[in-house]
């Protein structure tokens, strides 16, 4: 695999927005305990192995779609060679939050600790994310006009279409996310769960879902 990365820097923070890159056949890359601040979306197309997150190891041998919150920790131990590519975005570049009505892979790729992290993928299926990630690094080189919004829709495409695949093959997760509860609720339980050793009030976890502190209050007292 001809080996590639290309990235987009954000003109306001001068901070990374959007990655696309080939993994290393040895998979150095992510052989060690990783503790990103991107939301990460990984494509392994060959190869086998184990994965670790959030306290948990999975086996993957065929290929396999992972995704990974900002911050969760996560790692890959491969059996020999693989081949792949990977997506880093920043949650200021494409807030899965603000999102879900469009997005709703809130709860199914990302944010939910107690389902795997891995989708596996057919042919078809594989040949279908491809398509679309060739078409992302054909326009990451150009910088034309409205690229950010060309990645975006790119990446909602390919995010959506993993979500529907990973809801078909987990009906209990499927059952969960059609409840009537908000998804900011579901993303709430989430982040209590992940941080209440460390964070307490409420504006903190409002903060993290990117709403007011009042708006959240509101929704809990709706529903609780």
């Amino acid at each position: 695999m001809t080996e590639f990365s290309y990235k987009l820097v954000s003109p306001q923070t001068g901070n990374l927005a959007f990655k696309l890159f080939s993994l290393k056949d040895d998979n150095s890359d992510f052989n060690h305990i990783q503790r990103l601040g991107y939301f990460t979306l990984i494509f392994l197309e060959e190869g086998s192995g184990n994965v670790k997150a959030d306290f948990n190891e999975y086996a993957f041998d065929s290929t396999t779609f992972l995704s990974f919150s900002p911050y969760q920790p996560f790692m890959i131990e491969t059996h020999g060679l693989i081949k792949g590519s990977c997506i880093f975005f920043h949650p200021e570049f494409f807030c899965i939050y603000n999102h879900i009505k469009d997005v709703a892979c809130n709860g199914v790729l990302f944010e939910n600790a107690y389902k795997p992290p891995l989708t596996i993928l057919d042919g078809a299926q594989k040949s279908y994310l491809k398509t679309i990630l060739e078409q992302m690094k054909a326009e990451l080189p150009l910088a034309n006009f409205a690229q950010s919004d060309m990645l975006i829709s790119l990446l909602r495409i390919a995010m959506i279409y993993v979500s529907r695949i990973k809801l078909e093959q987990n009906l209990d997760l499927k059952a969960e996310l059609t409840d009537e509860e908000p998804f900011v609720l579901q993303n709430l339980k989430t982040a209590i769960e992940s941080n209440f050793k460390t964070k307490h009030a409420a504006s903190d976890y409002a903060e993290m879902l990117n709403v007011s502190a009042t708006a959240l209050a509101k929704i809990c007292k709706k529903y609780y």
